[in-house]
């Protein structure tokens, strides 16, 4: 079973991926609504990925820095980011590991990211690659 911290604090999205997610054993899913709170998470707990999203309203940084601190004190967790308001500059592509468009997926096609990158030995079906942009962090 993979861990999955999400970050996310609009409780209508919380529920998509409460929804997709829960339909399967596969997910053992931790939420946070903000990225102070899912460092002191991450610190206490081991996870295999987090879902965050680019914006949080009660935290002074955004999904990029939240996410460039996850990788600084845990490398080994494969980062995505997902947002629908703020995309990566050519200095930002580090941060992450999969940065996904919110507006461009609806959630068969994030479950589908999510199955392939988390269980399938990253091998994403050409139709998926035009929604995603891949960083290059290791």
């Amino acid at each position: 079973m993979k861990s999955i911290l999400v970050v996310e604090d609009d409780p209508a999205i919380v529920l998509f991926y409460k929804k997709i997610l829960s339909d399967k054993n596969k997910w053992a899913v931790t939420f946070s609504q903000s990225f102070y709170e899912s460092l002191i998470l991450l610190a206490d707990n081991p996870f295999d990925y987090v879902i965050s999203d680019g914006n949080v309203r009660d935290d002074s940084m955004n999904g990029f820095e939240f996410l460039d601190k996850v990788k600084e004190s845990s490398p080994e967790i494969f980062r995505f980011l997902i947002s629908g308001t703020i995309f990566p500059e050519n200095n930002d592509y580090s941060t992450f590991h999969v940065f996904i468009d919110k507006q461009k997926l609806n959630g068969k096609e994030l479950l589908e990211i999510l199955d392939y990158l988390c269980y399938e030995d990253n091998n994403l079906p050409e139709h998926l690659f035009s929604n995603i942009i891949i960083g290059y962090s290791s």
